[in-house]
């Protein structure tokens, strides 16, 4: 159970678009100060969820940067997408307190007014935000170029077949699966059709359809070393999906990309038929 918590924590943390969290100091009762980190995330339909994402004691100091850099060493280690951190709440329980931590929405109260208005204070967490900002940077910058999450759309048939003889190279292969693989997703279906649009463009995507059968002209995706890389990413990324799951959500989204935005329309399609 804690490593299917932890996992889809981890999926939680990669498919949302920004995250706060919120520190609760207290002190257990072997006289250890312990530091909850609890963390809101916001999706991209605007839907919310708070977890609580760990538990560390503070066996050195509970002063201001020790917590921080308790903190710190959390997310560096677990690879926590700093970039979508927006904000960062403290609230500290008395020394000595036995009294179990506050849940639901008191977990996300503003900061004591006490804080809010102390100027020093605010200038700390200044600080502490730019230094964050910083060791993104640095992270982003160390990171090889293909371990980014960019991938380079494919507009035309050319720039298909081109890719398809790249990923004859399973190195390549793989470097790709990883990068679609950071896509994600609010669900299944969702990643499957952001997965496709991050790696072909409407007008390229409305020139298939996913056995290469029906309408005149039409190219198979299916067997493509392309598609295979779309599949394996999507599977990385939600290890419950299916290939024939995949394979529907991805026939339902190249069917409709004539009418999407540079698709060209249906005219072609009608004409063909003629």
């Amino acid at each position: 159970m804690p490593e299917n918590l932890n996992e889809q924590l981890d999926k939680d943390l990669s498919t949302c678009r920004w995250f706060s969290i919120q520190c609760d100091e207290s002190v257990d009762s072997s006289s250890t100060a312990q530091l909850m980190v609890f963390i809101r995330m916001v999706f991209a339909d605007f839907s919310t969820k708070g977890e609580l994402l760990t538990l560390i004691p503070l066996r050195t100091t509970t002063r201001g940067v020790g917590i921080y850099n308790a903190i710190k060493t959390f997310f560096v280690e677990k690879k926590v997408p700093l970039e979508k951190l927006v904000s960062k709440r403290q609230r500290l329980e008395s020394q000595g307190s036995k009294s179990p931590p506050r849940v639901g929405e008191e977990r996300w109260e503003a900061v004591d007014r006490a804080y809010t208005t102390d100027q020093a204070f605010q200038k700390k967490i200044l600080t502490i935000l730019v230094d964050i900002r910083e060791e993104v940077r640095r992270i982003a910058r160390a990171e090889p170029a293909s371990s980014a999450s960019h991938v380079e759309r494919l507009e035309t048939v050319d720039d298909f077949q081109r890719e398809e003889q790249r990923l004859s190279d399973s190195e390549a292969f793989n470097a790709l699966v990883l990068q679609l693989s950071r896509v994600g997703g609010k669900d299944l279906k969702d990643c499957v059709h952001k997965v496709l649009d991050r790696l072909f463009s409407n007008a390229l995507l409305a020139k298939f359809n996913m056995k290469g059968k029906g309408n005149k002209g039409k190219l198979a995706l299916e067997k493509t070393r392309c598609f295979g890389a779309v599949q394996a990413a999507v599977m990385k990324f939600n290890a419950e999906a299916t290939e024939e799951a995949i394979r529907q959500h991805a026939g339902d989204h190249i069917k409709h990309a004539p009418a999407r935005r540079g698709g060209g329309g249906h005219s072609n399609t009608r004409e063909s038929r003629d």
